[in-house]
Order: structure tokens, then C-alpha cells, then sequence
């Protein structure tokens, strides 16, 4: 089954993006899965306003499907798996300009890297500095993973192109 991580900002927490939306009634029908990771909700706990923190919440809870690459020191036993250090490394060298495991970088490297491990098809976000702009897109495609953002329906035809190429 095809399958897309949504980033944070593509959780569709008030149902305005019509991609999105499309998305997730294909999730609810079956035809893919959308993804999300407990990074997310470790990222929640720094969002301020706590009107979108419940609502980001409620959203990573009702898709379920909560992936994680263990990181020392951040990670929980049991909810998370391992990754190759090659892939590891070429990832914090595209998204990473200054690590440190409290930044806003730091949890898109971690997310954006689960997604990778997890066999993810797709990565959908909204942020294009950290993941489109100077040539990270292709960077982050050459291991695997298409980037993608919400804003173009054209979106939708490539998704269901991709589920007919893996359907039996």
C-alpha cells in the first residue's frame, strides 16, 4: 500500500486544503495510509498555543499509525527502530545546519528520517525551506522518498498513478 508521512503542518487540523482533504478520504477508504510519527507529538509539546496543540494531538491520534527512528537521549524503548549511520548522516547533511535536539530542525531531520526507515513513498509538508529550496528536494528524492506540497491538486493524480502501479 502506498504510504505518506504528513509533516506537522500538513496534519489538516480545520479540513482547509482541499489535498489534504482528498488525502485523507483516501486514507479512509483504504486506498493509502497516511502516516504520522511520535515525533510529532514529542514536537507538540513545545507548540505554545494550546487551542492547536489538543487539535495536532487529536490528529496524530485518529491517523494511529505512530512511527519513530530511535535518536539517543530522545527516543522511548519500544516505539522506535534503528537506521543505517550512512543514511542517518546523509540526511543531517541535507537538513541539519546546526544540530541540537531542541530546534525546529532537529524534529524535521527526525520526522523527515522516520518516514525514509519506514518505507514511506511520499512525504507531504508545507515547509518548503527545510525540505524543497535549494535543491533539498532532490536530494532528500535520491533516497526514496518523494517530497511533496499540498498546494497543487495536480498532487492527487501522481498519488493515484503511484496506487495503481502497486495495486496486485
Amino acid at each position: 500500500m502506498l504510504k505518506i508521512a504528513l509533516d506537522t503542518s500538513c496534519l489538516n487540523i480545520k479540513q482547509g486544503n482541499s489535498v489534504l482533504n482528498q488525502l485523507e478520504e483516501l486514507h479512509q477508504r483504504g486506498e493509502i495510509e497516511l502516516v504520522t510519527s511520535s515525533v510529532l507529538e514529542r514536537e507538540q509539546k513545545n507548540n505554545l498555543n494550546s487551542d492547536c496543540r489538543e487539535k495536532y494531538l487529536e490528529k496524530i491520534e485518529f491517523l494511529s499509525k505512530k512511527l519513530e527512528v530511535a535518536v539517543v537521549d530522545q527516543s522511548r524503548v519500544g516505539q522506535c527502530v534503528t537506521c543505517d549511520s550512512m543514511l542517518n548522516e546523509r540526511l543531517k547533511e541535507i537538513i541539519l545546519e546546526k544540530q541540537t535536539s531542541k530546534s525546529n530542525d532537529f524534529y524535521d531531520y527526525w520526522i523527515l528520517l522516520t518516514s525514509v526507515i519506514h518505507g514511506c513513498n511520499y512525504f507531504m509538508t508545507t515547509n518548503t525551506t527545510d525540505f524543497i529550496k535549494n535543491d533539498k528536494q532532490e536530494r532528500i528524492e535520491e533516497l526514496g522518498i518523494k517530497v511533496r506540497t499540498p498546494y497543487d491538486d495536480s498532487i492527487i493524480d501522481e498519488i493515484l498513478s503511484d496506487v495503481a502501479d502497486i495495486q496486485p
